[in-house]
């Protein structure tokens, strides 16, 4: 769901059809919203590798470290991207762009359902489904 600053919020399918043909999602919809369908790309194959790559860096820029190396992490990975990466999440995990980035770092992860998360521009606080996001303790 696009918001009118560009920010995006994802959502995923809870269920679709029926004889009243509906749509019904995980996550608030407004009514007048706009969505646009958006494709996952290679993320479940690749085990949503630059997906975690980009959740580390983002808390790493925008949190609280002031420039210090973090000494451990936390993962917040949500339930439906789970789902969809399956047995590929430890490509995820491996992958270089991410391993490289938390070698030796003591790393937590947690999947959870109906995940909430800051919208970067805006600086308000949503329900987003298909969203990871990390931690960083200094």
């Amino acid at each position: 769901m696009k918001q009118q600053n560009g920010e995006y919020i994802t959502a995923h399918l809870a269920a679709f059809g029926g004889e009243e043909k509906f749509v019904d999602f995980f996550t608030p919809i407004p009514e007048g919203s706009v969505l646009r369908v958006m494709d996952s790309g290679d993320g479940p194959s690749s085990g949503y590798a630059s997906a975690l790559s980009n959740a580390y860096d983002v808390a790493k820029e925008q949190g609280s470290m002031n420039g210090s190396d973090p000494k451990a992490g936390l993962l917040v990975f949500c339930g439906g991207m789970a789902i969809a990466v399956g047995d590929q999440l430890d490509s995820g995990l491996t992958s270089e762009g991410f391993s490289t980035k938390v070698d030796g770092l003591p790393m937590m992860g947690m999947t959870c359902f109906g995940e909430q998360a800051c919208l970067p521009e805006s600086k308000t606080n949503v329900q987003r489904n298909l969203s990871v996001g990390c931690v960083l303790f200094g």
